[in-house]
This record gives C-alpha cells, structure tokens and sequence, in this order.
C-alpha cells in the first residue's frame, strides 16, 4: 500500500506530493507516540505494587510506585486518622506488580475492618492473606 501511495503522489502533482509526506510523517509521528506512551505506562506497571504498612496497631493497604518515598511520606504523617501519632510505618507485606485495581478489590475484600480512609484494623483473615503472599516482607505477628 505504501508504495502504490508514493507512486500515486510522485505522479500527481507536487502540491499533493507534499500533502502526501506530511499526512504519513503525521501518522509515523503519532504511532512512534503511541507507542512510547505504552512503554512508559507498561514500565510504571511493571514498578507498581500494593502495600500493607502498619502504625500503631492499624494496617495501611495502598499502592505506590515509589516505596521508598511513600513510606517517607507516611513517616511525616501523610494519611494519619484519628489516634494515631506520626512516626515511621512498618512493612508488612507487598505485591509487586498490583496496581489501584487490585489496591481498591483488596478495600473492599476487607472493608469490614476499615477504621478511616485507607486504615484497616488486622483480624485473622487479614493476617493469613498477607501471611500466604509471596511478598510478605516480615513475618505477620498476632
């Protein structure tokens, strides 16, 4: 097709000529963005995971794609509700790859427990959900 195209334009006259070259340097253009937009969103996903953290007896569920930051800004006191004090947050557990899909399934699986915002009280079945992950950082205590 593209070649019955460059033969068509290099016959016609220049004008459509070069309407010819800007129209598929446009569509060259806008497929080279597209697909870069897809690597970039493929690469965030690929570094996006969930996490469990816990201060104070409470468990935060959220994702992130920077873990070292965010647990920077949960150490300031981003995200408190009330009782508890700022200070730093524990790593429960994570699940790499997981993104807010699997971050908003994992609130409603345990909304039962939910104290504020993203603070859940941990029972039992919370407990053996981030016992059984493969990215359990530390070993979940009762």
């Amino acid at each position: 097709m593209f070649i019955g195209e460059l033969h068509t334009a290099v016959r016609s006259p220049e004008d459509r000529y070069d309407e010819w070259i800007r129209d598929t340097a446009q569509t060259a253009l806008a497929e080279v963005t597209q697909t870069e937009r897809a690597k970039r969103e493929t690469a965030r996903r690929a570094s996006s995971l969930v996490y469990f953290v816990e201060r104070d007896g409470f468990v935060k569920i959220g994702h992130t794609s920077n873990l070292k930051r965010r647990l920077q800004q949960l150490g300031t006191g981003s995200s408190l509700i009330e009782g508890m004090t700022v200070g730093p947050v524990r790593v429960l557990a994570t699940i790499d790859g997981a993104g807010p899909d699997n971050e908003r399934w994992l609130h409603e699986r345990f909304a039962h427990l939910r104290v504020g915002g993203e603070w859940f009280v941990m029972d039992d079945s919370m407990r053996d959900f981030m016992s059984g992950l493969k990215g359990c950082r530390s070993p979940v205590a009762a």
